[in-house]
């Protein structure tokens, strides 16, 4: 019985070590965020950046909100989010989430609709490299 048990244990283990799925390579997927800072791969590369803050501006701009912090980064860890442009899809809550990469920055953008605010978190990128295969 301890044999079988051991041997159970060991093929679970190795069964969850198997490699990540083939993920869209144009899509921006979040791979962690650790301490401000996050890495995403996106078109064959890896980037790493820091959270430089969140601002949320209310639904007619009027209103702008900032913050220190990258909440919506820390939720979407292990996730994919479209690239800005092109038809714009909506996750299950309801969001659409969007990556830009802007020179130097990256920036997480997420609203709800046109009533709601809409959230940038911006990240400084301070390495890129390609991703290996």
């Amino acid at each position: 019985m301890k044999p079988l048990f051991s041997m159970l244990v060991v093929a679970g283990f190795l069964g969850s070590c198997s490699r990540k799925p083939a993920l869209d390579p144009h899509v921006w997927f979040i791979e962690s965020y650790d301490n401000g800072v996050i890495t995403v791969h996106h078109d064959g590369n890896t980037y790493k950046a820091t959270c430089s803050g969140r601002t949320s501006y209310s639904s007619d701009f009027k209103d702008v909100t900032t913050l220190p912090n990258c909440g919506n980064a820390v939720e979407l860890v292990q996730h994919s989010v479209q690239p800005f442009g092109g038809e714009l899809k909506r996750e299950a809550d309801g969001r659409t989430l969007v990556i830009l990469n802007v020179g130097s920055r990256l920036v997480l953008r997420s609203t709800k609709d046109e009533h709601s605010p809409l959230i940038d978190e911006e990240f400084t990128i301070t390495s890129v490299t390609k991703t290996p295969h």
